[in-house]
């Protein structure tokens, strides 16, 4: 419950994909997210669920510019061993391994079909 001071709802991540129908398969195929919301026939934006996890998907009109950062998304999870586990039962490219970290998580990482990585973890004591 919030509090009367409190302002923000929430937030979601916006992803620029260069092709709606490879990321939505990607997506929901191998990670298991579903599809609650889609913009436009063919579609150009997409919102994805999976539990608390909610990723939108936005149909880039141009040529994705790779960025010069690191595009990431954390993905907080309670079994962190299962995920991967399934991940690895669907064929799902594990880009980094599963591994405790010295920044005190066990985590590995994915990417999907725009190269954006995704980090699934647990903090660890």
């Amino acid at each position: 419950m919030s509090s009367p001071n409190e302002q923000f709802s929430h937030a979601t991540t916006i992803l620029l994909v260069s092709n709606m129908n490879t990321s939505l398969e990607f997506y929901t195929k191998q990670l298991e997210f579903k599809c609650t919301f889609s913009w436009m026939d063919p579609i150009t934006y997409a919102v994805l669920k999976r539990d608390g996890v909610s990723i939108h998907l936005s149909l880039s009109e141009t040529t994705i510019k790779k960025l010069q950062v690191h595009p990431a998304i954390s993905i907080f999870v309670h079994d962190v061993d299962a995920v991967y586990n399934a991940f690895r039962t669907k064929n799902v490219e594990i880009y980094t391994p599963i591994g405790d970290r010295a920044y005190k998580m066990r985590d590995f990482d994915v990417l999907d079909p725009d190269g954006y990585m995704l980090t699934f973890g647990k903090g660890i004591n």
